[in-house]
Formats: C-alpha cells, sequence, structure tokens
C-alpha cells in the first residue's frame, strides 16, 4: 500500500525576511514542509562536515546532501511544492511490425524500444514484465501488443540529468549568487526555493525544468501520432520566477500562484489558495521594522487564524435560530477571532458546519462520485476538491449560488449545517458544548508501517498521538480527510529558522524524533514539542556539539 498514510496534503510554507527587518541586520530564513506523517519520519535531521563544506539541516535517509531545509557556513535555504507541471501523457498507438512492435508517429511506423524486467518479490515467484518506450516515454498504462498504451513524458525520467550535481553543489555555494547558480541543474520537483546568504543577501527562485508545449497537453492525454504536441524546449531558466533583495523586504511561498497572468510561460493551471500566505505576509508586517527576530519568526508558524471559518462563523451568527441548542453554538461562533486553538471549542463547531456544508455541496456536483471525492485519499478526488471547495467559500462569502443546488439559498445550507453539527457532535462527545475541544478530536496519528505485522507490539512502534491546533488553511498545518474526520494526515514534517548572524541561534524541530529506532529515547521525544510549536536547538559549533552528545558511533573503513 504506497499510501497506508492517507496523505493529501503537498504545501508548505517558506518565508524570509530582509536584514532591514531584523534586530540582527541579517535576514532570516524560516519554515516548514507539509505531508502526511511517515513514521519514522521522513526527513532526518543531521549536521554533516568535512573539509569543503558543512551543513546542518534535513536530509532523507540514503539520499546525500540536505538540499531542501537547511543552512551551511554561507547559505540558508527553504522551500514549499511548486505546483508546477512538467508531466505528460501521449496515446500511442502500436502494431506488430516485421521487425517487432512499432508505434505510429507523423505518418510513419517507428520500432518501439522493448525489452524485459524481472521483479523478484519474497516468496512469491519472480515476475517479467515486458518494458516498452516511445519517443514520448515508458508506456504505463494500456496494452501496446493490442494496440494502444500510454506513454509517460516528465523532465526527471526522460533523460538523464545532473540534479545530484546541484545537492553537492548547494553545499559549496559561498552566497547567494552561487546558491542560485547551484540550483540551475536541478530538474525536479520543481520548488518555490527561499533563501539566504551571510553578505545580507536574501530571495526567492522558482528551480526545476519545466516544458513548453501545447495547452491541451496540460488538461488530459494527447494524441502521440499527430505529432502536433511535442515538447517544443524548456522555460528559460534566466526567465523562471525569481526575485533578489525585493525593496518589499521580504519574500512567502505557500504554493500560491507566483506570476501574473502576463508571465508568458505555463506553469500550472491549480495552485494553492492565497489565504496562508495573506496570513504570514500579516504577521510579518505586524513586526516592527527592525525588530523581527527568531522568536518572533517562530510565532509566524503558530499562526492558526482561517480564514475561510471566520466568513462561516460569521454567516452562522447572522442567522435566526429557534434551537435552543443552535443558539448556544452561533452565540460561542458570534465571538470567535477565528483561531484554530486545540485548547478551544468554537473551531470544532465551525469545523463540523464546514464539513456538512461540503457533504452537501459536493453531493450536488458530484453525484454517486461524491465519496471519491470527498473520502478518498491521494492526489485525486481530493486534490480536486481542495481546489474547488476555496471556490465555494469565495461564493459562501460573496453569497454567489452557483455551486448550490437550484433549490437552495447559502442561508438554508449554512442553518441546516449548524443543526447538522450539533447533532453531530453531540453523538460523538456529549451534550456540555464545553467539551467539544478541538484537540480532542483533532490530532495526529502516527502508524509504523510494520505495527500491523507485528501486532503483538502493542503499540510500541507506534508514536504516542498529539493533539493539534490549526487547520487545513491555516499556516499551522493540520489538513484531514472529510473520509477520517478530524485525523490529521497532512502536517508540518519539519519547522527551521535560519539565522545568518549567528548560525547557532538557528532552530528546529520534528514531529516526532532524531532517530528511527522505536527503542531509543529520541524515537519521539521532540513531539511534545513539535505539538506545542516549540523548538529545540539546531546546534552548530563541533565542540559544542561533541561536549552535549549522549553516544559517539564511529565508522571505520574495512
Amino acid at each position: 500500500m504506497l499510501n497506508q498514510i492517507g496523505e493529501i496534503d503537498n504545501g508548505s510554507n517558506a518565508w524570509v525576511v530582509s536584514g532591514k527587518w531584523t534586530e540582527s541586520g541579517q535576514p532570516l530564513v524560516a519554515g516548514d514542509s507539509h505531508r502526511g506523517l511517515d513514521t519514522p519520519s521522513v526527513y532526518y535531521q543531521i549536521h554533516m562536515s568535512c573539509p569543503d563544506w558543512s551543513v546542518s539541516g534535513y536530509s532523507v535517509p540514503g539520499v546525500p546532501g540536505a538540499p531542501h531545509f537547511s543552512h551551511t557556513e554561507h547559505v540558508g535555504f527553504g522551500m514549499t511544492h511548486g505546483n508546477a507541471d512538467y508531466q505528460d501523457l501521449f496515446i500511442e498507438r502500436f502494431r506488430e511490425g516485421v521487425g517487432g512492435l512499432e508505434y505510429e508517429y507523423r505518418g510513419g511506423w517507428y520500432p518501439a524500444d522493448v525489452r524485459t524486467e524481472v521483479v523478484n518479490c519474497k516468496g512469491h515467484e519472480e515476475l517479467t514484465i515486458e518494458v516498452v518506450v516511445t519517443r514520448h516515454g515508458r508506456i504505463v498504462a494500456g496494452d501496446p501488443r493490442t494496440g494502444i498504451g500510454l506513454a509517460f513524458s516528465h523532465t526527471g525520467t526522460n533523460g538523464p540529468t545532473k540534479w545530484m550535481d546541484s545537492v553537492l553543489d548547494i553545499l559549496r555555494a559561498g552566497n547567494a549568487d552561487e546558491l542560485e547558480q547551484a540550483v540551475k541543474e536541478w530538474t525536479e520537483p520543481v520548488n518555490n526555493y527561499i533563501y539566504c546568504d551571510t553578505k545580507g543577501n536574501f530571495g526567492y527562485r522558482l528551480r526545476g525544468r519545466i516544458p513548453i508545449r501545447d495547452v491541451a497537453n496540460t488538461w488530459a492525454p494527447v494524441d502521440a501520432a499527430s505529432g502536433m504536441y511535442e515538447w517544443e524546449r524548456e522555460i528559460p531558466w534566466e526567465e523562471l520566477p525569481h526575485i533578489r533583495n525585493p525593496e518589499v523586504g521580504y519574500a512567502v511561498t505557500c504554493n500560491q500562484k507566483v506570476t501574473t497572468d502576463e508571465y508568458p510561460y505555463h506553469i500550472n493551471h491549480f495552485f494553492a489558495n492565497e489565504w496562508r500566505v495573506r496570513r504570514i505576509t500579516d504577521r510579518i508586517m505586524a513586526v516592527p521594522k527592525g525588530e523581527m527576530n527568531v522568536e518572533s519568526m517562530g510565532a509566524i508558524h503558530s499562526d492558526r487564524i482561517s480564514i475561510p471559518a471566520t466568513w462561516v462563523a460569521q454567516r452562522v451568527a447572522s442567522l435566526d435560530f429557534d434551537n435552543a441548542r443552535a443558539v448556544e453554538a452561533q452565540s460561542l461562533l458570534a465571538s470567535w477571532d477565528g483561531e484554530m486553538g486545540r485548547d478551544d471549542v468554537e473551531p470544532l463547531i465551525v469545523a463540523e458546519v464546514m464539513s456538512q456544508i461540503q457533504w452537501e455541496v459536493a453531493t450536488h456536483l458530484f453525484g454517486p462520485m461524491v465519496d471519491e471525492v470527498l473520502a478518498g485519499t491521494g492526489r485525486g478526488g481530493p486534490s480536486h476538491w481542495g481546489e474547488l471547495v476555496s471556490h465555494v467559500w469565495e461564493s459562501l462569502r460573496s453569497d454567489d449560488d452557483e455551486f448550490l443546488p437550484e433549490d437552495r439559498a447559502w442561508d438554508e445550507i449554512i442553518s441546516d449545517a449548524l443543526m447538522g453539527a450539533v447533532d453531530e457532535l453531540t453523538g460523538l462527545l456529549g451534550s456540555d458544548m464545553s467539551g467539544w475541544v478541538w484537540g480532542k478530536l483533532h490530532h495526529t496519528k502516527p502508524v509504523h508501517p510494520l505495527s500491523a505485522s507485528f501486532p503483538d507490539t502493542d503499540g510500541v512502534l507506534d508514536p504516542p498521538e498529539i493533539p493539534m491546533g490549526g487547520g487545513i488553511d491555516t499556516p499551522q498545518a493540520g489538513s484531514f480527510s472529510q473520509g477520517n474526520k478530524y485525523i490529521i494526515t497532512g502536517l508540518s514534517v519539519n519547522r527551521y529558522i535560519h539565522d545568518p548572524s549567528d548560525w547557532s541561534k538557528s532552530k528546529w524541530v520534528s514531529p516526532l524524533g532524531a532517530s528511527g529506532h522505536p527503542g531509543s529515547p529520541h524515537y519521539a521525544d521532540q513531539a511534545p514539542i513539535w505539538g506545542a510549536v516549540g523548538y529545540v536547538p539546531q546546534l552548530w559549533d563541533w565542540d559544542e556539539i561533541k561536549t552535549r552528545a549522549e553516544t559517539t558511533q564511529e565508522l571505520t573503513p574495512g
């Protein structure tokens, strides 16, 4: 099962502020990556040092370097998913030719690259797979032997790339210019890259390779034989979105669209809404110039204001109810400030109201497919709904009925949703609304992939659940599926704050711990700190690390 954690979120936050805003006079970088909570965590905290470079940050176990959320002696950086479209599907037509399998292209027939690969799996017979490749890529669906197949064209697999050179060059970069050049060969995933250096520079760059092709490619599989949908070239490096030392004094990326409609190249049709970036920008602007520091950057990570939830609460407060229980819930939301606090009652009420609304609207729009859209996992239906539901909340705010059944108005839907929410939460948590605390239902549920295979471990493999604030659309991430409310399936799998004025002041935290061994005291010891949006020191001085080390391990070449 490739998605056993039920991941539906692939967002992130990252921001950088100018030295003009900070106490030290040097820039600051902060951020957090959002995804499902792997156990052990997918990101491993490291500090590597050698004669040529030193780096402290997050790596992926088994993969060299730390190219995403780290700092070296000279530069600090973070990133978010760029939401770029750089994969296409081509519909190929095949036939059996004299010399073997052929595919059609621009009126001619060309030999397909056909080879076999053997897959071995313990306890099973070996499996032989026929691999077919055309000029558009490997066939990933269909059956070429019966005439039709889908070819997968992808910047990362169409041919060799030098992305690993970028990983090393990032570690060697001595300033912002060299860091930008270091990621020039980065291929994919396409990322929004936020950075600073010790010389006071800061900036943003979209890194990765994006093909230029017909817009039809970006919507659906296209006809391969016609030759009309070929990739022309890639967006030139110099023309990818980027900015250095902007006058405004900061740059923020939360997976939102980073270009205007006048940008000449296609990046994608779909981006995250701007609610998180608006909150983070507001928090930056609220700090007086010259007073931003590591602590105030860290406080932004804990922002739990939900913009669409405030719209829903305001609409609830404007309605008239005869039911005493509904009036009680309404009175709580009437004075609510929109903060999804883990110890508060209002977030759970508004979340359930929003859930009730989503089920009615999605049922109207998708009919029998509603369960797949709302209750599914992965990047299919739920991702599509995540894009669409942003427009639903905007329509609620403007009282636009474009998403509603013809016989329903927003006031009716919201009124019924509050009544339904009160009934649902009463059934789950009892009649006393003071006990309807967000964190009781909104919590993590980390599951080790081997837990099901070793049920006698009695939960030893699974770290403890952590109640959390935040939600789907807040900087403090805590997304969940409507099919498994309100278990968190998308969250901050790391948090970091880089301070180039003194790297030893930098801070970080993991949602579990620095060890992947369930028997280690550091398997999940950072979890409660992370749950409270706290941090641990990101030690930098090697002598201090040696002094504070609990154990050391020396690997000697054989």
